[in-house]
């Protein structure tokens, strides 16, 4: 050798941080995430009537909303519905309902809606 560093550790030149195992808060972070979700799930299943009563009060928000309003509240919505797996199929229909109500063309109704909804749909895809 010509005196440098070798590309890869020589077996006998061990890391110190390599030794070290992981913390237990870090390790357990995850696993608290997830027991977390899980319980919101479970929940969510238990208690649709609490569900129903959020989209329905979701979507009455959102016809008190201006467009540009009501089309994130609705993306957010679905994304983090598709997120945490909880069916967003009422947020599918209610959007077409809302948008009718608050455009004037039914066309831009349409697309706003679908824009919003499948947006969401794809963000909460991709984030999950």
């Amino acid at each position: 050798m010509t005196g440098r560093t070798p590309l890869l550790p020589v077996p006998s030149q061990k890391d110190e941080a390599e030794e070290k195992s992981p913390s237990k808060t870090r390790a357990a972070l995850p696993v608290i995430a997830g027991m977390g979700l899980t319980l919101l799930l479970v929940l969510g299943i238990l208690d649709r009537r609490a569900v129903k009563d959020g989209v329905h009060h979701l979507l009455d928000l959102c016809q008190q909303l201006r467009p540009v309003e009501a089309m994130a509240l609705l993306f957010f919505a679905t994304a983090v519905a598709n997120l945490l797996c909880l069916p967003s199929f009422g947020l599918f229909i209610g959007s077409g309902v809302v948008f009718s109500r608050i455009c004037d063309s039914p066309v831009h109704a349409a697309v706003i809606g679908t824009v919003s909804v499948f947006g969401g749909l794809w963000f909460g895809s991709m984030a999950a």
